[in-house]
């Protein structure tokens, strides 16, 4: 996580220095910076942004996210609560997963959005999340995780915690993260489905 961190943070911004905006904060395309201002100076690098960010990481949230999208624990969509089986393209499973994701991106400010697709006799939805950038809008960040699990063996019921749960978590997890950022350059989380 620290690398896709870092990662994340040299495309959507360039390096940089942190202030407070509109009570998120805001990196800029600068190296390291030090600025005054009410009689505080203060410096930060890029390593300090990714362990800050780092320290936000709520592992309970993303284990409970994880049994959520495996069926090991049931998800509750509109008040109903439901155990997903599995998540093939186009399953009730998947729908559910896709209802859960959307919500809890909707939930934290992004603009969120369902992309219909269809090729080859399958067809679902991808779900678009976007969070403007404030320098360079035009310019756009994606971070990309695919929904849906391919059907191992005969059974009706599999996890899918690799293929591809976790990813799911992982970026349901940096969204929350980075709601509490703005970034430079418009970031686009895309969860896929059609594997």
């Amino acid at each position: 996580m620290t690398l896709l961190l870092l990662e994340m943070l040299f495309l959507t911004t360039g390096i940089g220095f942190s202030f407070v905006f509109n009570q998120q904060i805001e990196y800029s395309d600068n190296q390291i910076i030090a600025f005054k201002g009410l009689n505080l100076t203060s410096s930060i690098s890029p390593i300090d942004i990714v362990w800050e960010m780092l320290g936000q990481v709520d592992e309970v949230r993303v284990l409970t996210d994880l049994q959520k999208l495996t069926g090991e624990a049931p998800i509750c969509i509109d008040n109903i609560c439901y155990t997903i089986t599995n998540r093939l393209t186009g399953s009730i499973g998947l729908h559910w997963a896709q209802k859960y994701v959307y919500n809890q991106l909707a939930s934290l400010g992004y603009s969120v959005e369902y992309q219909g697709w269809s090729l080859s006799g399958y067809s679902d939805e991808n779900i678009k999340a976007l969070k403007p950038g404030l320098f360079y809008p035009n310019e756009t960040v994606y971070i990309v995780a695919h929904m849906d699990g391919v059907k191992i063996g005969l059974k009706e019921n599999f996890p899918s915690a690799d293929d591809n749960a976790s990813s799911v978590v992982d970026l349901l997890e940096l969204a929350r993260i980075f709601s509490n950022y703005s970034f430079g350059r418009t970031l686009i989380l895309l969860l896929s489905t059609g594997e």
